[in-house]
């Protein structure tokens, strides 16, 4: 199971790395990202949900057998039945919060990538609005200054941010 494990955490570490080398765009990484990180999540939890269920199975098969010798002596099963029954139960409650941590940690990842998403989105813009500033301020500068065509200098910074944020948004 430890084996498992690690070969799942080296197979994520792996795909992240050549995500990265990709060089695909940085909000397509990013969900990418999430779904390694996600795949990796419901690989560990399998692996520990299949090694807790051998676990807890050979328990309560040593408590059946228990139960069968008790019963072979001739003596009252019942609380060995309680016993198994509660195991059971017991079982079924770790196994249901294992899930719930899961999908938890799944949600996380989630959100995780989604607010990094964001934050791209959100930079790229702050460029964008950056560029067109400084253009404005270039426009304004221009109406400022006595130059002898306004209107040229007016033309030239326009087109100037225009050109400044395709190329931001292109690269």
């Amino acid at each position: 199971a430890v084996f498992e494990i690690e070969r799942a955490e080296m197979r994520r570490n792996q795909e992240l790395r050549q995500l990265e080398m990709s060089g695909a765009d940085k909000a397509s990484i990013e969900a990418k990202r999430a779904d390694i990180e996600i795949e990796y999540i419901r690989r560990v939890h399998e692996v520990k949900m299949t090694l807790f269920d051998a676990e807890t199975a050979e328990i309560i098969e040593q408590a059946n057998i228990q139960k069968e010798i008790v019963r072979a002596l001739g003596q009252d099963v019942s609380r060995i039945e309680a016993s198994i029954a509660k195991l059971g139960a017991e079982r079924d409650n770790v196994r249901a919060q294992m899930d719930e941590q899961v999908q938890g940690a799944i949600e996380a990842a989630r959100e995780n990538a989604t607010n990094r998403q964001y934050e791209l989105v959100r930079d790229e813009q702050q460029k964008t609005f950056d560029s067109f500033k400084r253009s404005a301020e270039g426009v304004f500068d221009a109406l400022v200054t006595k130059s002898s065509s306004v209107f040229a200098s007016m033309g030239n910074m326009f087109k100037a941010a225009i050109l400044t944020a395709i190329k931001e948004v292109i690269t």
